[in-house]
């Protein structure tokens, strides 16, 4: 077996690249997902995940304008009882409704 270097987190990646891809055309791609996720108990884990510039999956959706993608995140989010991530900071001090400007 092999040493050292763990497994990439599907379940982030593939909800990262959702956000930051916005799927309009593809909103059954984000809903399967979100059951994947729920399944797994990785709410938390995944919808709080940061990217190399400390920017969540929120940042790129509201950077990219995916106004559908927010809408169905903060859903979902409040749907669990999390307070949403809204005011995490990326590298820069932005926040994602920042980032949106």
């Amino acid at each position: 077996m092999g040493c050292c270097k763990s497994e990439p987190d599907v379940l982030k990646i593939e909800f990262t690249n959702l956000m930051n891809s916005g799927c309009r055309h593809r909103k059954d791609a984000i809903h399967d997902l979100y059951d994947k996720i729920v399944e797994a108990d990785r709410v938390d884990s995944v919808f709080s995940a940061v990217d190399e510039k400390q920017r969540t999956a929120f940042h790129l959706a509201c950077e990219n304008g995916h106004i559908y993608m927010l809408e169905w995140a903060i859903a979902r989010w409040t749907f669990h009882e999390r307070e949403m991530p809204l005011e995490v900071p990326d590298f820069n001090g932005y926040s994602p409704l920042i980032s949106a400007c």
